[in-house]
């Protein structure tokens, strides 16, 4: 009896409640209909499918590069292609290797489309005075040649159709009798990559940071453009690289710039073999102004060689209070590979109020070394914490000319110099620092290292705090010990004040 009531309910319930439409899923593309198979439907299946699975992409990422695209440049006209795998409009295309011969004086543009037997009716070609696809070689299974005289503007290439795709690779000049430069436009992720707040991303200027390609002119365009960039996962190969631009008036109106990376274990620098100078230098020659400028070095690990003089300068390689004062911050960062006599992980010059947080600076010939014997530079109110100069050939801080210098929580061991030397220029400079809860062990030389070789007296005034180490001082200086550790090994050499 409950059965037959139940069912009676639901039955008037159907019948005395309207029909309730159903939403239902609703593909891009038509699909293909038949009253009855014909032979080729695996053919019609299949390509509905291409279409409705790269345009569903289309709508939600860009065209990009995955891999190969990109030549190097040639002391003749002729280059290969290598293999290459692209999602033009989301369509995979894979292409073999291929060699070109490319025309003498010209720029040729290089992109990769999804048509095929396409023909030039399927682009469409604007910007760039003069550009133009050839009726022979201008396009070659999927790839499509763009030339254009040498002085003439980027052309814009875009696809009459808008269900198909196109990603361009890069931009090939030529002299009467070589290729004299390869430039990357290249995008190796799906996505532009602005997801710091709209920090742009240096692969949208031709990096491919794939531990191959020179990478230094993607940077300085990038910088021409954006102070502030990010860099992806990877190795990106530069020479030297300068971070530079306006100068400003102030902290609150000067525009951030630098570099931000993934992670020391995921961006990387390096430094290409034959290179010398400066690495990244930190403010450049041309900055005519003094003015604050918010700089930003983070999550990245920068690895040098012998043949360049500092990885790292920050602050314009001027004397004395001249040139860019930078007011920043450098946090989780490595840096290594300097091992040039004098050359530093990283050496601070015209720096204001600085903070370094989480550096792992080792195996250079100075883990950081600030100033110079001569007095260059200004350095004052620089803190450095929970940091590491581990393993460097002289000394892990060489400190000439620093006011005002604080560290804590920093480790300096197995240096073959100095775990720190302070050296005071002149009597004229100020040098008030204050050391705490560092650990100093197993430095050659000395562990703590004060002296006033490059000048007379000086009014050195210190406080160390909670110190673990074997303390050797020298020369003058007035400091105060609290609750150093280990006090029983203090070593104490020089003329005390």
């Amino acid at each position: 009896m409950k059965r037959l009531t139940l069912l009676f309910l639901t039955v008037a319930f159907v019948a005395t409640v309207p029909f309730l439409a159903l939403a239902t899923h609703t593909p891009i593309n038509p699909v293909p209909s038949f009253s009855s198979p014909p032979r080729n439907w695996d053919t019609l299946t299949e390509t509905h499918l291409l279409n409705e699975d790269a345009q569903r992409y289309q709508h939600q990422f860009d065209s990009y590069s995955e891999s190969g695209g990109v030549h190097a440049m040639s002391g003749t006209l002729t280059a290969t292609i290598p293999a290459t795998v692209a999602y033009p409009g989301g369509y995979y295309v894979s292409l073999s290797a291929t060699t070109r011969v490319y025309v003498a004086s010209l720029r040729t543009f290089v992109y990769v489309h999804s048509v095929n037997n396409a023909s030039a009716s399927d682009f469409s070609l604007s910007g760039g005075t003069g550009c133009s696809i050839p009726a022979s070689g201008g396009i070659v299974g999927h790839f499509l040649f763009v030339q254009c005289g040498t002085t003439s503007n980027d052309p814009t290439v875009t696809m009459v159709s808008a269900t198909q795709g196109i990603t361009p690779l890069m931009r090939v000049t030529t002299s009467a009798t070589a290729i004299t430069a390869v430039s990357s436009f290249r995008q190796r992720q799906p996505y532009r990559q602005t997801s710091r707040g709209g920090i742009p991303h240096v692969m949208e200027y031709g990096a491919l940071c794939d531990g191959a390609q020179d990478d230094t002119l993607a940077f300085q365009q990038a910088w021409l453009v954006a102070p502030l960039i990010e860099i992806p996962v990877g190795n990106c190969m530069v020479s030297n690289v300068v971070i530079s631009g306006e100068s400003s008036g102030g902290a609150e109106t000067g525009r951030a710039f630098g570099i931000i990376g993934q992670g020391v274990d995921q961006s990387r620098l390096t430094g290409i073999a034959g290179s010398t100078g400066v690495m990244v230098q930190v403010g450049a020659s041309t900055d005519a102004l003094v003015g604050y400028r918010r700089f930003r070095l983070e999550n990245l690990r920068v690895v040098g060689h012998s043949g360049y003089t500092d990885c790292i300068q920050i602050g314009h390689p001027g004397s004395g209070g001249s040139g860019v004062i930078i007011l920043g911050k450098i946090e989780r960062i490595e840096v290594t590979g300097c091992t040039a006599s004098g050359a530093a992980g990283i050496f601070l010059r015209n720096v204001v109020s600085l903070t370094i947080d989480n550096l792992y600076s080792y195996t250079n010939d100075q883990g950081l070394r600030s100033g110079t014997p001569a007095g260059a530079g200004n350095i004052t109110t620089t803190t450095i914490r929970n940091s590491q100069f581990r393993v460097n050939t002289s000394f892990g801080m060489l400190i000439y000319n620093i006011s005002g210098l604080k560290t804590r929580g920093n480790v300096y061991e197995s240096n073959t110099g100095p775990g720190v030397s302070l050296v005071g220029i002149g009597t004229n400079i100020n040098q008030l620092h204050r050391f705490q809860d560092d650990w100093f062990e197993a430095n050659t030389s000395a562990n703590l290292h004060i002296n006033s070789t490059y000048g007379s007296t000086f009014p050195a005034y210190g406080t160390f705090e909670g110190l673990v180490f074997p303390v050797q001082l020298q020369r003058t200086g007035i400091f105060t010990f609290r609750t150093a550790r280990n006090s029983s090994t203090l070593k104490i050499s020089g003329t005390q004040a």
